[in-house]
């Protein structure tokens, strides 16, 4: 089984209101339940953008992987990361991403 990090984000008061970060993290859980991903950690960023690549849990997210505390990455999709996916990426860094969508 592999073990496996989530990450959800909403950048909009409105985003927050309408609770998508509840529903990206169910939905996150049910694929990871679906594809037997055992969740060891949960990242969340309320109220980032996605254009702004320092955040508090995705600096979380990049050091917990550089100590390999997970194999896999979930996310709702990609824009959940940043708006220019290429930047989450160092050389040396990859990691599995897996997109709900």
């Amino acid at each position: 089984m592999k073990r496996a990090a989530i990450y959800a984000r909403v950048s909009t008061e409105k985003q927050e209101k309408e609770k998508t970060i509840e529903s990206q993290l169910e939905e996150l859980k049910n694929f990871c339940e679906k594809n037997g991903f055992l969740i060891v950690k949960e990242y969340v960023d309320d109220g980032w953008s996605g254009e702004t690549l320092a955040r508090p849990a995705l600096d979380q997210l990049r050091d917990d992987a550089s100590k390999k505390l997970f194999e896999v990455v979930c996310i709702h999709s990609p824009d959940r990361l940043a708006k220019k996916f290429i930047y989450i990426f160092n050389s040396d860094r990859l990691l599995d991403f897996r997109t709900k969508n």
